[in-house]
């Protein structure tokens, strides 16, 4: 059967070895994050200035971005709403910020001071009410999307939490930090129903603390959590590990596969998607040179790797399941396809 998108469109064979730039943007700064918008015709990103860019995404390439101002710091994470309309933004300051978006952006609906310090990592519930959020203050928070008041108050981790995610179901979250602990919630209740690890994506020597989890993403049918990050550390003092995945086993808990980056370097994976077609597709960001990585499913040996032109922040699947957008350190918004061109 011909794997399809969400929507059940079919889409076209794609070959992830055979990865290729289309088109890029430069938005003039450090890229750390970046989303499509659920109609495919937009991308928001955010990096190291207090904006976030979204240019539109037409016949294969971006056109001129609107900026969303209001921010004071970095932004890092951003999400839309699900059933599109909305845009949802956040800084290295602890603010938190919803705009109204339907192609043209307005002001803000909202603002909210959410953390403390700094906001690593935000998602939306999937049916698109609440908006959760983690920070450097080791917090975990649930906030309105219609109007950014406050939900709820998850507390536990000992350190920083970098990643997010709703289940698929939408009554259970999933919260990571930097020392590899995940502690997954009951949406609603705010219960901690059990804790999980993948401690050996951290590594520690004297003031050096290296990778932790830096995303979740859940696979779209909910069996499957990935965890991004490093391991195999090869050198501390010079943030040397292979980039890495880690599959849990959803309704047990248990490492189903550890996809590792065929080389050590200084970089780590930084985002990962499950794709229609089967694959689980990465990108690496650090110090060294970005990469694209790529598992089958159920093969875990296996690792398609393909250098990027810089290293990579963010990454995105498009919802035609043939183009991937990333995020760079170089400031370039990047748009890759998939499939091979034509013989």
């Amino acid at each position: 059967m011909q794997p399809t998108t969400p929507d059940k469109t079919a889409i076209p064979a794609i070959d992830p070895a055979k990865i290729r730039e289309v088109h890029n943007v430069n938005l003039g700064r450090p890229l750390l994050a970046c989303r499509v918008d659920p109609s495919g015709k937009f991308v928001a990103a955010g990096g190291m200035n207090p904006q976030a860019s979204i240019p539109p995404l037409v016949d294969g390439k971006f056109g001129p971005p609107q900026h969303a101002v209001a921010h004071k710091g970095w932004v890092a994470s951003l999400a839309f709403h699900p059933a599109g309309g909305q845009l949802f933004t956040a800084d290295y300051t602890g603010l938190l910020c919803g705009w109204a978006f339907s192609g043209a952006l307005q002001a803000p609906l909202w603002s909210q001071p959410a953390h403390k310090s700094w906001i690593r990592t935000l998602a939306v519930s999937p049916d698109g009410s609440l908006i959760a959020t983690g920070g450097n203050d080791n917090m975990v928070r649930c906030w309105s999307t219609a109007d950014g008041k406050l939900v709820q108050e998850l507390s536990g981790h000992d350190c920083h939490v970098y990643a997010v995610a709703f289940h698929p179901g939408g009554s259970h979250l999933v919260s990571a930090d930097l020392r590899g602990g995940i502690r997954h919630w009951e949406v609603g209740s705010g219960r901690l129903v059990r804790e999980l690890d993948v401690k050996f994506m951290y590594g520690e020597q004297g003031d050096i603390r290296l990778s932790g989890v830096r995303s979740l993403t859940f696979h779209p049918d909910g069996r499957l959590l990935a965890c991004s990050g490093m391991s195999r550390f090869a050198g501390l003092g010079d943030g040397i590990g292979a980039a890495t995945v880690t599959l849990l086993d959803w309704q047990t808990g248990q490492q189903q596969a550890v996809l590792v980056g065929k080389d050590p370097h200084r970089s780590f994976a930084s985002a990962a998607v499950f794709h229609p077609a089967g694959y689980v597709l990465a990108a690496t960001g650090g110090v060294d040179q970005g990469m694209f990585l790529a598992w089958k499913l159920g093969d875990s040996e296996t690792c398609a790797q393909v250098k990027l032109p810089q290293s990579a922040w963010g990454m995105d699947l498009h919802p035609d399941g043939r183009h991937m957008v990333v995020a760079h350190h170089d400031h370039q918004l990047r748009l890759y396809d998939l499939v091979p061109p034509a013989a």
